[in-house]
């Protein structure tokens, strides 16, 4: 609860300007998405941004993506979660941080999840020879791709590599839609994606979705309709927290009036009670 700690505790300095947003649009997840091809220029000509590449829309889960790819008319690329994200272990973490290292220039070495650790592990001489093989990596062949993979993660994992690791990897690298979601964009394309794809990345502006009461944070029925309870709150905090983090220049919390649920009906879309934790009070306008 580190997160909340601090919310409550901070002083809020003095700044020239607030770069923080909180909208809530006519409609559904559809609407909002329509919603954003007028909004995201408008943002971008007042931010001065450029590239569609610098901007990127976040969402909770895959379910919001689809919503987008309907309406979304602005040139896009979406990065979905895949297995290995779904999965979410230490070892599947490692292997989607391997594959951005290896495909994505930006992503260096050391943006590797617990890389920079083993320099408190390894000596100087197994350190260097692991430097030499990361390097290598990026330049094998794909076919040993796996293997690769495999190599290095016994050398830098503690924990050993499960079956259902690996056949989360695998299901990633022999679909070439899936695999090329590693590979950086060419900035004339809006970056859309989960919370959990943007891990790691920075774009001038952020527009964060998804931020209904329910559903993020994940929401649970309790002994009456109006008891709160949120069985993986401090999870979806940290995520929350990774969206907000991932802006540069502004960043925009947004929800609608109303929301789809998974089987298509519509509820009234209430916020998020992210949007109102102690301590937020003069951060967004």
């Amino acid at each position: 609860m580190l997160i909340d700690y601090f919310l409550k505790s901070c002083t809020l300095l003095d700044v020239d300007s607030i770069r923080v947003y909180h909208k809530c649009y006519s409609g559904t997840q559809l609407d909002v998405a329509t919603k954003l091809n007028t909004v995201i220029l408008q943002a971008m000509k007042k931010f001065e941004i450029n590239l569609y590449g610098d901007v990127a829309i976040l969402v909770r889960n895959n379910q919001g993506l689809t919503y987008l790819s309907q309406n979304l008319t602005i040139p896009h690329r979406i990065y979905a979660d895949d297995a290995l994200a779904v999965m979410n272990t230490k070892a599947t973490n490692f292997f989607s941080d391997l594959l951005r290292y290896r495909f994505d220039q930006g992503f260096l070495m050391n943006d590797i999840v617990g890389f920079s650790d083993l320099e408190e592990v390894l000596t100087s001489k197994k350190m260097k020879e692991l430097r030499e093989r990361m390097r290598a990596f990026k330049k094998n062949s794909d076919s040993s791709l796996i293997n690769d993979i495999c190599s290095l993660a016994n050398i830098c994992l503690i924990e050993p590599v499960t079956a259902l690791d690996l056949a989360a990897l695998a299901e990633v690298v022999n679909i070439p839609d899936k695999l090329r979601q590693y590979t950086p964009s060419n900035g004339e394309e809006l970056q859309v994606m989960t919370l959990h794809k943007s891990k790691g990345l920075e774009f001038e502006i952020v527009f964060h979705l998804d931020l209904y009461d329910w559903v993020f944070p994940h929401r649970v029925p309790g002994a009456s309709f109006n008891d709160k309870v949120y069985p993986s709150w401090e999870q979806d905090l940290n995520l929350h927290y990774v969206g907000i983090t991932r802006a540069k220049t502004a960043c925009v919390l947004v929800y609608s009036k109303s929301r789809l649920k998974s089987d298509g009906s519509v509820k009234s879309g209430q916020p998020s009670d992210f949007l109102s934790m102690p301590g937020l009070a003069g951060l967004f306008k």
